[in-house]
């Protein structure tokens, strides 16, 4: 009988499509399949929960006499879903409905991957949701910190065996920080991997670069996750 990988993807801020996680499930399942495994996957895309108070808002603006620049709608599009998250609580219980949703699809089990306010969402998921503590969690460049600077964010309790919780994160990353040792977080384990190439590196897009790294989920995960 082939087992089974299970795993969550969540998404972090900005315009996502329904395909956010695509190369990383390909490449995962490369990997599930040279350890004789099956991979099942599912996701949680929240941004067009967000995208429609955007859109109103952005419309608004247009009315009052502004157009909106790049720039501006760029900063609409990016911020403001991290901040609706943690102040709207419509949103948040948006968003724990498909949570819901997708963790009963993989039988409350198995592991939850997030990138960026992914991981926020899943440690508050985590917290809300005591029964589902046996999960693996891997976090991607996270940027709880920031948020445990302004809000007080309670992280996680400990994960219940076999779960874990993973953080990885690139020092290219301008978002992404290392989390263990930090208050309440002394069970992560960090784990420093390079992503995106010298350029992005230098300019710190790095954190854009998670999903699409093909060693990162053909290897190095699978490694991590003791596959």
């Amino acid at each position: 009988m082939v087992s089974i990988l299970r795993v969550l993807f969540i998404h972090g801020v900005g315009e996502q499509t329904s395909d956010f996680a695509a190369e990383a499930r390909q490449n995962l399942r490369v990997a599930a399949a040279r350890r004789g495994l099956s991979l099942f996957s599912t996701q949680v895309h929240w941004a067009p929960h967000a995208d429609r108070a955007q859109r109103a808002f952005l419309a608004d603006v247009e009315r009052r006499g502004s157009r909106g620049n790049i720039t501006q709608r760029l900063v609409v599009g990016t911020l403001s879903d991290a901040l609706m998250y943690v102040t709207n609580p419509a949103l948040q219980k948006q968003v724990f409905q498909q949570l819901d949703e997708q963790m009963f699809l993989l039988g409350g089990r198995g592991t939850i991957i997030a990138h960026s306010l992914g991981g926020l969402i899943a440690a508050d998921y985590l917290r809300a949701r005591p029964e589902h503590r046996n999960v693996r969690l891997v976090t991607m460049g996270c940027n709880i910190g920031l948020f445990h600077l302004g809000l007080g964010f309670q992280p996680v309790p400990v994960l219940g065996a076999p779960g874990r919780w993973l953080n990885v994160f690139s020092r290219r990353d301008m978002l992404g920080y290392p989390l263990a040792g930090g208050k309440g977080l002394e069970h992560v384990q960090d784990f420093e991997v390079s992503v995106g190439g010298w350029f992005r590196g230098w300019t710190g897009l790095a954190h854009t670069q998670y999903w699409g790294d093909k060693n990162l989920f053909q290897n190095t995960l699978p490694r991590l996750l003791g596959l």
